[in-house]
């Protein structure tokens, strides 16, 4: 039997006997000198310890490094990293764009070996030479569609004016025989010609001022197009 059951047995015995049953049962000592609260405590390893730790800062508050999201040595190099520099955008100088501009008026199409000649002349590379002729392509082929804009809506204009005017006209026509009001039958060959020709005319300003104004639209996005992708 082992010392437990001992010792209750011999509650009515005298010291010698309990004495003896705590010799012989060494077990008995070992169980006495454990703390019943420690039982587990080194059974458990270090790892879990800490992670038992930082949770209970989490929740508590107290880890402020874990709601962060970083260390400490992550924050430094964090803080110590330079700001993104933005894209600066290149500006020609007056005598860049005097010398270009010079070129552009003798050829608007340069080759490869005259925008080679161009850049190394003016400390550009041959890509910026390329870039800039073709936004002044660009540029020339928009303010010549203005001005074709400009001269298609005058003509426009006095179209409608003429067409105002004979208007009028007929409405005030008069019959040369009896003096009242001339059916349409009754106008001379030359002013229905003149009518139909004026109708035809008119019919095709619009088109052709339509369609100029498409392509005037049309230009000025693909010049959108090419500034959004060569910022």
């Amino acid at each position: 039997m082992y010392g437990d059951c001992q010792v209750l047995s011999s509650m009515g015995g005298n010291d010698n006997s309990l004495y003896s049953s705590s010799i012989q049962n060494p077990n008995f000592n070992f169980m006495a000198n454990i703390n019943p609260f420690n039982i587990f405590s080194p059974i458990i390893p270090k790892e879990e310890n800490g992670m038992a730790k930082s949770k209970e800062e989490i929740e508590s508050g107290s880890g402020s490094e874990h709601i962060d999201g970083l260390s400490g040595n992550e924050q430094e190099a964090a803080e110590q990293q330079p700001p993104q520099k933005k894209k600066r955008y290149h500006r020609h100088t007056a005598r860049q764009i005097q010398e270009m501009e010079a070129l552009f008026k003798e050829c608007p199409h340069p080759d490869d070996k005259q925008r080679l000649k161009l850049s190394q002349d003016l400390g550009l590379k041959p890509r910026q030479v390329k870039f800039w002729f073709q936004n002044r392509r660009t540029q020339m082929k928009a303010q010549q569609d203005r001005q074709d804009n400009v001269v298609l809506r005058s003509e426009n204009e006095n179209l409608k004016n003429e067409n105002y005017r004979l208007q009028a006209a007929l409405r005030n026509i008069v019959c040369p025989n009896c003096g009242g009001p001339a059916v349409l039958g009754e106008m001379g060959y030359d002013e229905q010609q003149l009518r139909i020709e004026n109708a035809r005319l008119k019919e095709e300003v619009f088109f052709y001022l339509f369609f100029r104004v498409l392509n005037l639209f049309y230009i000025s996005f693909r010049f959108y197009l090419f500034m959004q992708n060569h910022k």
